[in-house]
């Protein structure tokens, strides 16, 4: 029977993709990197099962679309999502005020990473070498605390399994407080695209790119707070009166 429909082609890429929730947007406007964005951070994280189903979902059907190689190079940018919703269950990166944390956010973590590894078994067939990104800070030095000791367990995983884990926060946070140096700094969860210059360096270290490229192509940190404000109302930024 003749068909109307042609497989679509694959894409080929030598350019190093990222995959992750909002986050990956920080690699952005560089011809080193291929960065997708996989969904909302809400549902792409390890929280329970069935965020994790979705998680494997979404980055399975990107996957398909790529003609992969074994030189192929992806970095799994996750993780982040969690630390927040162990911050006593509270989502809001916008809110100022100290938050405590969840009593049980470590046993809560330890899941998260159980999770972490059921997805790199879900997609070693695909992936032959895996970057794992580790969690990057926010502003507030309480959901930091989620972050380390996810980010400490994660690195622990990594060391079992064989995957390289691209740590870049002692380059993140300042020097005087456990939060992101401004340079960094994009709003209370995101980093810019500046850590792309941190990133570059550990890729060139490892020979997985021959030359860094990052080029500042965004509003600096000053900028977007002189000008902007959050609200809440609509969960975006606003140009101030």
């Amino acid at each position: 029977m003749f068909s109307f429909f042609k497989k679509s082609k694959k894409i080929h890429t030598d350019k190093i993709l990222v995959l992750g929730d909002s986050h990956s947007r920080a690699f952005s406007f560089n011809p080193n990197f291929f960065p997708i964005f996989l969904g909302p951070g809400k549902e792409m994280n390890f929280v329970n099962d069935k965020n994790l189903k979705l998680l494997e979902k979404s980055i399975l059907r990107v996957l398909k679309t790529f003609n992969l190689t074994a030189d192929s190079k992806i970095i799994l940018y996750l993780g982040e999502p969690d630390t927040r919703f162990y911050l006593a269950g509270d989502w809001y990166p916008w809110k100022q005020e100290e938050l405590e944390l969840d009593e049980n956010y470590k046993e809560k973590v330890r899941d998260s990473i159980i999770r972490y590894e059921k997805l790199l078994d879900t997609i070693i067939g695909k992936i032959s070498n895996p970057i794992i990104m580790n969690v990057t800070p926010s502003r507030r030095t309480e959901q930091n605390k989620v972050v380390d000791y996810f980010n400490a367990k994660l690195a622990e995983l990594c060391s079992t399994r064989g995957f390289e884990f691209l740590d870049i926060n002692n380059s993140i946070y300042s020097n005087d407080e456990k939060v992101i140096q401004d340079v960094y700094y994009l709003d209370q969860v995101h980093m810019n695209t500046r850590i792309q210059v941190l990133v570059e360096k550990r890729l060139m270290d490892l020979a997985y790119i021959e030359s860094p490229a990052y080029s500042k192509t965004e509003l600096t940190n000053e900028e977007i707070q002189g000008k902007y404000g959050f609200d809440k109302r609509f969960g975006c930024y606003t140009l101030k009166a």
